[in-house]
């Protein structure tokens, strides 16, 4: 994806902070591909309807 390329080349391996604000499906998973390694991110996007994105699922399978 471009943007998290760009945010690797801009802060040289990705956020240290980032907000999820909008609560939608694909936004919270872009949150966690822009972090960085030790980046922490905070998901404060109210979703309307049940959603696929469940975080600690999501950052196992990041891990394997």
């Amino acid at each position: 994806m471009e943007v998290v390329t760009k945010i690797n080349e801009l802060t040289g391996g990705g956020a240290d902070v980032v907000f999820e604000c909008i609560g939608n499906d694909k936004t919270g998973p872009l949150a966690v591909e822009l972090a960085g390694t030790a980046g922490k991110v905070v998901i404060v996007g109210i979703y309307e309807k049940e959603s696929s994105f469940i975080l600690t699922v999501y950052l196992l399978q990041r891990k394997l």
